[in-house]
């Protein structure tokens, strides 16, 4: 398992340490996580991860950032293993320039931790569960190796249907995620749409 503090390989469905709030290791559909920033816990303990997800949704986090060495990956055997980390844009070959020249022109200086952390294993066809503070860059985090894979496929929706679907819980983070999807999603020729209810049609 994980040292104290760290979010580590399950343990009879629990989680030795505090619940990740950041970037997230790797995993394979078998399920093992790596570690991440901490949300405040309550006194009861370790959490599951049901748990840790409900937290992270009530806004129950720290916004703090761990450092690079306490962030641990386990493989599906739930052995540790050194995390992969992107220390810029141009370090993702499977990027393509027009994308490069949009993340500059956001005036982004380099992936986010949480990018930094879970492109390398998205990108991979990993599993990935990654629990953050706002702003910490959880929706490229995801997005971009999605485009990247349809961009890769050369996705027509016109002949296949939609590429990717995007659940959001709150309609809010609905329309995060699309204009996020807008916005990066336009030079690489990504159409995207957000539905929610409570709002007109031309909403």
């Amino acid at each position: 398992g994980a040292p104290p503090g760290q979010y580590g390989a399950p343990q009879n469905g629990q989680y030795g340490g505090p619940a990740p709030a950041g970037p997230c290791g790797g995993a394979s559909p078998a399920g093992p996580w790596g570690g991440g920033q901490a949300p405040a816990l309550p006194p009861s303990g370790p959490m599951s991860m049901a748990q840790a997800v409900e937290s992270a949704a009530r806004g129950e986090t720290t916004g703090s950032t761990v450092q690079d060495t306490e962030i641990t990956v386990f493989d599906p055997n739930e052995q540790s293993v050194p995390p992969v980390k992107i220390d810029s844009f141009e370090q993702v070959r499977e990027f393509p320039p027009e994308l490069l020249v949009e993340l500059r022109n956001a005036g982004f200086p380099g992936p986010s931790q949480v990018q930094a952390y879970c492109w390398p294993l998205a990108l991979q066809g990993r599993d990935v569960i990654g629990i953050a503070a706002t702003g910490s860059g959880k929706t490229l985090g995801f997005l971009l190796p999605a485009f990247v894979e349809m961009h890769k496929q050369q996705w027509n929706p016109q002949r296949q249907g939609a590429g990717l679907l995007v659940m959001s819980p709150t309609r809010e983070l609905a329309q995060q995620t699309e204009n996020e999807s807008a916005r990066f999603g336009k030079c690489m020729g990504i159409r995207s749409v957000a539905m929610y209810g409570g709002a007109p049609k031309r909403d």
